[in-house]
């Protein structure tokens, strides 16, 4: 439909979908409906958009002042508590706790930017994932969005001190998601879940009484990008698969994932 059309800009409801490429604003119809005409998140939202776009209340109608450029408008900017991390002062390190428990630390770079992420925690795959191991973040020149490159694995036990640079020293601050509802992680959309699997790689979850984690990983250094499911702590159970949608037809006590992970609950995600 792009290559057909070829519009000058994309109005998207809702979550985009990770393929989605274009001059994309992405609109929240909830926050742009008369629900929120008087209170103080509508009045935020519309202040938020007034640069960019003007949300006209009731309708859900659009009206452009300039445009976008990714999928959030423009500059991207995190809409969920977990991808606050992802931004912040220049040689900042800020520390993420999960609902689980688990620990992520996050440096900001000269730009303000996240620049690289470590993890404190093997995410219940101790063959995948060393019990510490880092992330360099990779920021989409076309999105515009953060994602997570191959975890960098430390098998020999040598970890080196993950420290602020030195453009800047700057306060550190916490984002405790355990204060959150405990269905802040969880996924609204498969497209949510697709997009988080492909930018993020590392997710777990909890169905019927048993752990399970996603990642995006290389079975060899060699080897092109797979999704691996499996559940915790159990390698014999995990199963590649080389494509997103693939991975989502993986059957778990005989129903397909993509039944069940808009319902399953959530306990640690990278995007």
């Amino acid at each position: 439909m792009s290559r057909r059309i070829e519009p000058e800009v994309i109005i998207c409801y809702h979550v985009p979908f990770p393929e989605l490429e274009g001059n994309i604003v992405h609109v929240d119809y909830d926050l742009s409906s008369w629900k929120h005409d008087e209170d103080d998140v509508g009045k935020s939202y519309e202040a938020e958009h007034s640069e960019g776009i003007r949300i006209v209340k009731h309708t859900g109608y659009v009206v452009f002042e300039k445009g976008g450029g990714s999928a959030f408008g423009g500059e991207w900017r995190p809409s969920k508590a977990e991808d606050e991390r992802f931004l912040g002062k220049p040689g900042e390190i800020i520390t993420t706790i999960k609902e689980n428990g688990e620990k992520f630390s996050t440096k900001i770079g000269e730009d303000g930017k996240g620049a690289m992420e470590r993890h404190w925690t093997d995410h219940n795959q101790p063959w995948a994932h060393s019990e510490t191991h880092d992330h360099y973040i990779i920021w989409n020149p076309d999105r515009g969005t953060p994602s997570l490159g191959h975890s960098i694995n430390y098998w020999d036990g040598i970890i080196p001190e993950f420290k602020l640079f030195e453009v800047k020293k700057a306060v550190g601050r916490t984002i405790d998601l355990r204060q959150y509802p405990d269905d802040v992680l969880n996924f609204k959309t498969i497209s949510e879940f697709k997009w988080s699997l492909l930018d993020g790689g590392e997710i777990q979850f909890d169905w019927s009484g048993k752990g399970y984690g996603v990642f995006r990983l290389k079975q060899t250094p060699d080897s092109d990008d797979m999704f691996y499911i499996g559940e915790d702590y159990k390698k014999e159970t995990g199963t590649w698969y080389t494509t997103v949608d693939k991975t989502l037809d993986h059957l778990i006590d005989g129903v397909k994932l993509r039944e069940i992970i808009t319902q399953a609950h959530v306990t640690s995600r990278n995007i």
